[in-house]
């Protein structure tokens, strides 16, 4: 069996779970199955260091580096209205896309799985089956933060009524596809991520002293305005308590807020690679997931993984994920149990942060990489 990739998710990431999840699986991918993925040049750093594209080259022109560096209003309107309308340009998404429509149209492979949603490749498919996987419902569940023209509502909503079969990360994401997008139930089958591989070795600490982990992206539905507004009650009582960020840097209107609510001084901010996350994760009191919804959650795994207490918003597919290893609160604009709760863990730290551990390391082996891979190969065969 054979099964031929697009270009898409790492294209559109130089890091992230999207794109993350597409290298683990295709290479856990059972010996029966060959592959190949059709791009030609990228920045992920996963693909790259996972070697499943020989001579992969770095992208060549993007948005970034589009008319030498230059800034503008209206930029990527103008980048990406090129790239559609002028197909001689030597962009790398052109390039990209130009190789994997001519792999699709050499029919060598038995099932075709993009990558994310642009559905460029329908016109050329001819027969072939293709498997669509949806990672969350975000845009949909939150439009009030997204363009009524949004091409990734429109185009999950056409890929997913065309597709073979659809994948979804989580029974969450699944219920959320069917009542949504009216999708029905046996076209869509469940495979969860796989745990990290290996803990990351124990460090000295990078950040000295007690302190709680945030990690990723912080706009609207991540909740960050609430949870931060939580820790500045908390840390009145926790004089030695700090919070550590990770992900982009804090905005001006971020800034100010921390300022006005005088926790300047305990909130820190970094940039990390893989080994320096193990570290903060191995070193903190513990990991908080404030986020009114997510598509599965893959910190949770990382967490577990280097054996940190994790702290969950009882939200989307939260319980799902790390059933009894975690503590639960409820952070919304109606309901506030963060800080009673985490209060309650840092007097009774010792017991907590046991139980959790233990509980976090039995979670782990509901969840492998190996195991996502073979249920994969069978939805493919499965479409044949």
């Amino acid at each position: 069996m054979r099964i031929l990739y697009d270009y898409q998710a790492f294209l559109m990431q130089s890091h992230g779970g999207v794109s993350k999840c597409f290298v683990e699986l295709i290479s856990n991918l059972p010996d029966h199955v060959q592959f190949q993925i059709g791009i030609k040049e990228s920045d992920n750093i996963y693909l790259e260091e996972s070697g499943l594209v020989p001579n992969l080259c770095k992208c060549s022109k993007t948005v970034n580096n589009f008319i030498f560096n230059h800034n503008f209003r209206g930029k990527s309107r103008l980048f990406n209205w090129i790239n559609a309308n002028i197909h001689f340009y030597r962009s790398s998404l052109n390039i990209n896309r130009n190789y994997a429509i001519e792999l699709i149209k050499q029919t060598d492979y038995d099932v075709f799985h993009p990558t994310f949603f642009d559905p460029y490749f329908l016109n050329v498919l001819g027969n072939k089956p293709f498997v669509l996987t949806v990672h969350d419902m975000m845009p949909e569940l939150f439009p009030q933060y997204y363009s009524t023209n949004d091409g990734q509502i429109i185009n999950k909503r056409l890929l997913s009524q065309k597709a073979s079969h659809i994948i979804t990360v989580s029974e969450q994401t699944k219920k959320d596809l069917i009542r949504i997008l009216h999708i029905p139930d046996d076209k869509i089958s469940v495979v969860y991520h796989g745990s990290p591989i290996n803990r990351g070795k124990f460090f000295p600490a990078i950040i000295s002293g007690k302190y709680l982990l945030y990690v990723g992206g912080r706009f609207t539905y991540k909740n960050f305005l609430l949870f931060i507004k939580s820790f500045a009650e908390i840390s009145q009582y926790y004089l030695d308590l700090k919070v550590v960020f990770t992900g982009e840097p804090f905005t001006k209107k971020e800034m100010k807020l921390i300022k006005s609510l005088n926790i300047y001084d305990r909130v820190i901010h970094l940039f990390v690679n893989d080994s320096q996350m193990c570290n903060l994760y191995q070193h903190a009191t513990a990991f908080i997931y404030p986020s009114l919804y997510e598509g599965f959650g893959l910190p949770i795994l990382e967490a577990f993984t280097n054996e940190c207490p994790v702290l969950l918003n009882k939200k989307s597919c939260f319980p799902e994920i790390a059933g009894e290893a975690a503590l639960y609160f409820c952070l919304d604009d109606f309901e506030n149990t963060l800080s009673p709760i985490l209060m309650d863990f840092l007097k009774h730290e010792e017991k907590y942060s046991g139980m959790l551990r233990k509980r976090g390391r039995e979670r782990l082996k509901y969840f492998s990489w190996k195991d996502s891979a073979n249920r994969l190969s069978a939805i493919y065969e499965s479409v044949l």
